[in-house]
């Protein structure tokens, strides 16, 4: 919220009350909408609070001035003007160069990583034009780190740039190996239309598996080592628009991300590797919602080159509720070995429950459905690679405690076969501080 100065505040709370009782004549006029352009950093919703209500609101020239003279003694703008047009106030800013930022911790609890710690740091403008965050993940399994800075305009050809680099590192109990990677990426993004982008980006990546356990299945042991390369990567999106201010949500909205990426570049174990995620959502009868997903990825290697554990996907955990995550697919010696092709699929009908129990209760029943497969290497058919199915059903739960979003569900699998491990229960919470 701007915090104006107490005389402008006054006067402006004075105007937005007394407009009702004033006008049109003696040149006050109203205006049926108010449009803020240039900002950037200030939300518009704080604008338009500063100076009270100014749609509908019969004001002359003396009027518009004084709610000119309000935003300014806020001393976050270098200029403000109002401007009729029509049955339309034009409210035109340009703010004071700022660096508003943030930093926030929080807690949260995932069953495909337990719990887990997170420390993020946000800036805008710690050079000027940019944005700037930094995120931290810790879990006993599972820890990540991501250096972000993008660029806030376009330049030319309407294209914004970005550096990301990050890594993690995994050693779940499940697996019998730990796993190592840090890359670093610059890259461009196209907003061709409000609801479709295209991105590019060249990078370097080092990956690492390590600490095979003893007795491990012979293609991990193979695979043990590491792989520093060149890489290129391209994407697409595409997303239902956002409704206008005041405008209701569309009833039904769909997502399309497509990304690709050519690992590896350089050396004799060059990749590639394609994964679509995409999502269809209808709301009907008032409080029910029919959503879908589909998501899937496959990886190849090129000129013999063989993928590793580390490229290949997995099955299992909140993509196939019913199953533990990693918890189904190719199997050797007691070894996960994900495969080189991978899917999960969602059907799922919500309905939002009246109650003063929780803020937004929504109940579900959802079908899932997925598969990992294939292995360039099956060591002379000892292992089995086939595509198998998996599917369950089960039952969801969402809600909010003090603004802490939790959500969880109970499933059970429907077809599964001999080695699979099964997750009946499953919960996520996150709070931030």
């Amino acid at each position: 919220m701007l915090r104006p100065a107490f005389v402008t505040t006054v006067l402006c709370a004075a105007l937005s009350s007394a407009g009702p009782a004033l006008t049109q004549e003696g040149g006050f006029r109203s205006y049926a909408k108010v449009e803020i352009r240039g900002a950037k950093y200030i939300p518009e919703a704080d604008i338009r609070e500063t100076c009270g209500d100014l749609e509908g609101v019969p004001l002359d020239s003396v009027d518009l001035a004084a709610i000119e003279d309000c935003l300014m003694y806020t001393g976050v703008f270098e200029e403000v003007r109002l401007t009729p047009q029509g049955d339309q106030l034009l409210v035109e800013v340009r703010e004071v160069p700022v660096r508003p930022g943030r930093v926030d911790a929080g807690l949260s609890w995932a069953n495909d990583y337990g719990l887990n710690a997170t420390l993020n740091y946000e800036q805008l403008n710690l050079i000027p034009g940019t944005w700037l965050a930094i995120l931290n993940t810790w879990s006993e399994d599972y820890k990540a780190y991501q250096f972000s800075l993008y660029a806030q305009e376009p330049v030319a050809g309407g294209l914004k740039f970005a550096i990301d680099i990050g890594g993690t590192r995994e050693s779940y109990g499940d697996l019998d190996f730990f796993a190592r990677r840090d890359q670093a990426e610059v890259w461009t993004l196209w907003q061709a239309r409000d609801d479709l982008s295209f991105e590019a980006g060249l990078g370097y990546r080092d990956q690492r598996l390590y600490d095979v356990l003893p007795g491990a299945s012979p293609l991990l042991q193979s695979e043990e080592g590491a792989v520093k390369a060149p890489f290129l990567r391209f994407a697409f999106d595409y997303a239902t628009p956002k409704a206008a201010e005041g405008e209701a949500e569309p009833a039904t909205t769909a997502s399309l991300r497509v990304e690709s990426w050519l690992w590896n570049l350089g050396t004799g174990q060059r990749l590639s590797e394609l994964r679509v995620n995409t999502g269809l959502s209808h709301a009907f009868a008032e409080d029910y919602r029919l959503s879908a997903a589909l998501r899937g990825g496959l990886v190849r290697g090129i000129d013999g080159a063989r993928p590793t554990a580390l490229d290949r996907g997995f099955a299992g955990g909140e993509t196939l509720r019913g199953f533990a995550p990693r918890g189904a697919g190719p199997l050797h010696l007691g070894s996960r070995l994900g495969g080189e092709r991978w899917m999960s699929a969602t059907l799922e009908l919500q309905r939002r429950l009246p109650t003063r129990l929780a803020k937004d209760l929504t109940a579900g029943v959802f079908f899932d459905a997925g598969a990992a497969w294939r292995l360039s290497d099956t060591l002379n058919g000892a292992i089995d690679d086939k595509a198998r199915l998996r599917t369950s059903i089960g039952l969801s739960l969402s809600f909010d405690v003090s603004n802490v979003p939790v959500s969880l569900y109970i499933a059970t699998p429907i077809k599964r076969f001999s080695g699979d491990r099964r997750q009946v229960f499953g919960l996520s919470a996150a709070a931030r501080f």
